[in-house]
């Protein structure tokens, strides 16, 4: 942990240099080619998932940054899928760009930049650099919210992104505080006095009952903060005002990236700063937060869903169901708890999650592609009812959203199904230990939201083959977006199929989770 160890940081200092390559491009394309740069980003990123694939899971955890920096097989897995997002989200806004004409250079540098962050997020092992990493994405996604800067409405998502963001912030800096005075330690992972690596979470369980419910108040404060970042209810209010209003791949970017790096840091913090049992307490620490956890996760899911019945913007209704997916990625959460908090080594619920998001990359990208081509780069035509009659319109068009739509319904055999299935079957799981019955309960919560989400989901489908079409103007659809657009609903089918080695993929992250 005493060494730079710059090679372990390489992803990283690849993007960087991406980043720097597209500004500076900008600055010597002529004006009508600047818009190639979205190719450039693809292409840049394209080479860095191949290398990502092509990198073997590490079998043991290896430090950099002298101990601020972390490469495990989680890590590597959800750089995979940030890097995944960023190729499509690259491509989905060439087009989308060109329509807009201007700020090219600007609008990928900040991407990438963005990205840049995510994978930071994925590799932090030190508070400080977890707040700086999360803080570089968000400080991305606040100037790329507001991009349509003659927009209102992408104006005001920026304001309310920032707001909203800056709270968070200074939520999380607030709790870290608190778990520093208790522990004097700001790593998750560090050196003892022995020589030997010493979890956060072991230093917390030996320390005296008052310093432990300081701690206590800093994870609850610091965990209110991620809930500001992955839209957990009562932290949802900015979701629907921020996705309508901003440029529609920005707001996939954020239906995806954004949210997996709130994730990644929840699970950071549970695995390797939560202690699994609180000497002298009355009720073990985690136990505490397994509740508190359980209690969001429902109202989640069920805001989520029943507030997306009555929405007419599809952009919106996105929005909704994203709180609503924040809900079944929280029934991980509490699965994971639940099993720290009965001192079992097995992390299913960590394995679901990874699995849930690599699933919802492709689902979540195939829907806003879609929308991106349905639109054709404008963002006044999202009703809902703009999309009455899209069969006889664009067939192809309509049958991959429908098919993206019914993957985010959970309906077999697609990719979103079996996602839903394994978080619900995580519950299940710690539901069968002592003093954990009552999970069931929110086992049961998970399966009605998915009869209640397929519903508004349907509700867009039935306007797409149902009723008539409201313009008889061709839709268009560009070479690259639809290939894009394809080949996500192909491989949301072929996930959903043949689960195995994408499962397999998702379970190797915990051979080094929580070390």
């Amino acid at each position: 942990m005493d060494a730079m160890n710059l090679h372990l940081m390489l992803p990283e200092i690849y993007l960087v240099l991406l980043g720097l390559v597209i500004l500076i491009a900008d600055l010597y394309l002529a004006p009508e080619k600047r818009f190639n740069l979205g190719w450039w980003t693809a292409g840049g990123l394209s080479v860095l998932a191949v290398w990502l694939f092509a990198t073997p899971t590490p079998e043991t955890v290896e430090f950099a940054g002298f101990g601020l920096y972390r490469a495990d097989g989680f890590a590597l897995f959800m750089k995979k899928v940030f890097a995944l997002t960023g190729i499509l989200v690259a491509v989905m806004s060439t087009g989308y760009l060109k329509r807009y004409g201007r700020g090219p250079g600007e609008f990928f540098s900040l991407v990438i930049f963005a990205l840049t962050g995510m994978f930071m997020v994925a590799s932090v092992n030190d508070f400080m650099s977890l707040f700086v990493s999360l803080e570089l994405v968000t400080l991305c996604l606040f100037i790329l919210a507001a991009y349509r800067r003659h927009d209102k409405l992408s104006g005001e998502a920026g304001i309310k992104y920032i707001i909203v963001g800056a709270m968070a912030a200074g939520l999380m800096l607030f709790g870290m505080a608190f778990i520093y005075g208790a522990t004097g330690e700001v790593r998750f992972t560090y050196m003892g006095a022995d020589g030997q690596l010493v979890l956060l979470s072991q230093t917390v369980a030996n320390l005296e009952s008052g310093w432990q419910m300081t701690a206590l108040f800093g994870f609850t404060v610091l965990l209110v903060g991620l809930g500001f970042k992955v839209a957990a209810v009562p932290f949802h209010v900015w979701v629907p005002d921020v996705y309508q209003g901003a440029p529609t791949p920005v707001t996939a970017f954020l239906s995806v990236g954004s949210k997996a790096a709130g994730f990644i840091l929840i699970i950071r913090v549970i695995t390797l700063v939560v202690p699994t049992i609180a000497p002298g307490a009355d009720l073990a620490l985690v136990d505490q937060l397994v509740k508190l956890f359980a209690l969001i996760a429902g109202l989640t899911l069920f805001y989520g869903n029943l507030a997306a019945i009555p929405q007419k913007n599809l952009k919106r209704l996105m929005g909704f169901s994203s709180i609503g997916h924040a809900g079944y990625l929280l029934l991980g959460i509490v699965a994971v708890l639940a099993m720290k908090a009965a001192g079992e080594e097995t992390m299913n619920g960590v394995s679901a999650i990874a699995f849930y998001l690599f699933a919802y990359v492709f689902t979540n990208m195939a829907m806003f592609i879609g929308m991106v081509i349905f639109t054709q780069g404008s963002e006044d035509s999202h009703a809902i009812d703009d999309y009455a009659g899209l069969g006889k319109r664009a067939p192809l068009l309509a049958l991959c959203m429908t098919i993206a739509l019914l993957s985010l319904a959970g309906v077999p055999p697609l990719a979103g199904f079996f996602g839903k299935f394994y978080l619900i079957s995580s519950i299940v799981e710690a539901a069968r230990l002592d003093g954990y019955g009552w999970l069931l309960v929110l086992a049961a919560a998970g399966a009605v939201n998915v009869v209640i989400s397929m519903y508004y989901y349907l509700c867009v489908v039935k306007r797409m083959y149902m009723l008539e079409p409201t313009s008889d103007e061709p839709i268009h659809l560009p070479p690259p977006a639809k290939i894009a657009m394809v080949a996500c609903i192909v491989l949301v089918v072929v996930i959903g199929i043949f689960q195995g080695p994408f499962v397999q993929m998702a379970t190797g992250v915990l051979a080094t989770l929580g070390f």
